[in-house]
Order: C-alpha cells, then structure tokens, then sequence
C-alpha cells in the first residue's frame, strides 16, 4: 500500500518519529514547569508574612500578593480604627495617622497574581498622580512623602461603605522659601490658581542647593567645587496645597475621577466648597477597571 508515494512502513516510521518528538517537547515541557514551581516554592519559603497580604525576606524585599484596593482598605482601617464615613484629624494627629497609614513598605519589590501591583498606594490632585514610596516625619516637624516637603495640618478621611471608595484628603500649610532663589510674596500669591507656588532644589549633607547644581552633580561649598552625586531632590510649597491618597485602582484614577479633582481640589483649598460635596459626587464614580 503506498500512501503519498511512500509506503505504509515508512509512514508509520514517521508518525513514530513525530510522536515521540511530541513526547520529548511535553517532558521537556513538565520538566520546565516543575522547575519553575520548584523555584516559587523554594521563594515563598524565604518571605515571611509580617502584615496582611505583605511578605518580607532576609534580603530585606517585599511581596505584596494582594489587589490595591484591599490593601489600602486594611491600611485605613489600622490608621483609623473605628471610623465609618468622613472624620477630621488636625495637627500631630493627623501626621501620626498618615505615618501609619503609610508606613514602610507602600512599594513592593515583587507583585505576583491578577490585578497585583507593586505601587498600590497613590496620590492624586487635579489630573495629577503618582505613586507613593515613602513617607516619613522630618525633624523640623514636616513630613516627607517622596521628595515632596509638606507642613501637613488637617487631614479628612472618609471611610465608605465600598471599601474600594475609601480615600484621605490631605491639607498643607504654605512653607517658607529655603533661601536660595529671589522671588517676591507679590511672585508667590500671583500664581495660577489651578497651581501651587513650589520650589525645587537639592539636599547634600544637609546643605541646600539650587535645582541647576543637583541637575549637575557637583556644587561649590567653601570655595571647593565637590560632587553631589549622592545628594537628595526635595520639592517645598509655598502655598497652600492639597491632595487625596487613595489606592491605584480607586475611581480617583480615571477620566472621570480627573474631572472630579479638577472641579473640587482649588474649590476646597479656596474654601468655595466643603468636603461632602465632592464625596456626594465620588461615590456615584463606576469602579476602575483595574480593581476587577
């Protein structure tokens, strides 16, 4: 019998070949995913979980294995045990509820799983957002969020019945300038109104410098010209500032929370509207997508 111009006993050679070629791509197939697991199990036996969904190895990294979402919401509720809808805190209240809100880590070196990020933790303002790394309390009585200087004074957290709609709003006094550029009161309250008056600049051993020698790695201190490679970026306001923590995949993080904030935030730190009418609005805000 001749199949394709070839005989049986040759066909069925080939279909042994082509059987045992499929049969060495699945062992090597298994092999690789054995491996692999065998790799996570022996990771996972190195983190030890020292908050819900947060694990930590010897190596000092962090695992987060939970949604932005419910990680937030259990943050809020150790700050603010307790509270159900909206309460205010001011002064050293507010800093110390903010400091265990967010307490290291809120950035993660490993996020494994649907949905699970390694920045679940953000700010927003007018359109404006980004993730936060750090916080801390300065010894000068400011707080430190990234490289952002802030005199927090009043804080408004509002706890909702949609743990994914929670948030913290978040009120700084104005800041003295640093001392190292030449702007008048005149250049700081003529500042657009949908903007705070901030200055930038470099930290190195606790010498402030201006943004230009930080851009340059290098500043000139007692007459000697020294690198600055290691130097810190910080940014100050000089006005009045506000803006909400929430969690990546709040609704805050969409077009239409963007619109919200750009409607609300100036209104709120101009004292033209209260706090509840932006939550009346919030809550009618459709889930982000990136929660499901």
């Amino acid at each position: 019998m001749f199949i394709f111009g070839k005989t049986s006993h040759d066909f069925n050679q080939q279909l042994d070949v082509f059987a045992k070629m499929i049969q060495q791509s699945l062992n090597q197939s298994i092999e690789q995913d054995f491996s692999e697991n065998k790799e996570i199990l022996k990771e996972d036996d190195t983190f030890e979980m020292i908050e819900s969904g947060v694990f930590k190895n010897q190596e000092g990294k962090f695992k987060m294995t939970t949604k932005p979402t419910v990680f937030f919401s259990d943050r809020l509720a150790k700050a603010f045990p307790g509270v159900r809808g909206l309460k205010w805190f001011e002064g050293q209240e507010a800093i110390k509820r903010l400091l265990r809100l967010l307490k290291n880590p809120t950035y993660f070196d490993i996020a494994k799983g649907y949905g699970i990020m390694c920045d679940p933790i953000w700010w927003f303002r007018s359109g404006s957002a980004l993730e936060i790394r750090s916080f801390e309390r300065l010894d000068d009585g400011r707080c430190l969020m990234d490289r952002h200087e802030l005199k927090v004074s009043k804080i408004a957290v509002y706890v909702s019945g949609s743990y994914y709609k929670s948030f913290v709003y978040v009120e700084t006094e104005a800041d003295i300038p640093i001392g190292l550029y030449d702007y008048s009161e005149i250049d700081i309250n003529s500042v657009n109104s949908r903007r705070a008056f901030d200055e930038e600049y470099g930290l190195y051993k606790g010498i402030p410098i201006t943004r230009p020698e930080y851009e340059d790695g290098a500043t000139e201190i007692n007459g000697e010209i020294v690198d600055i490679e290691d130097a810190e970026f910080r940014k100050r306001y000089l006005t009045n500032y506000n803006f909400i923590i929430s969690s990546k995949a709040s609704p805050l993080n969409t077009q239409e929370g963007d619109r919200l904030g750009i409607k609300y935030m100036n209104e709120l730190l101009k004292k033209q509207t209260i706090i509840e009418g932006f939550i009346e609005e919030f809550d009618l805000l459709e889930r982000n997508e990136l929660d499901y």
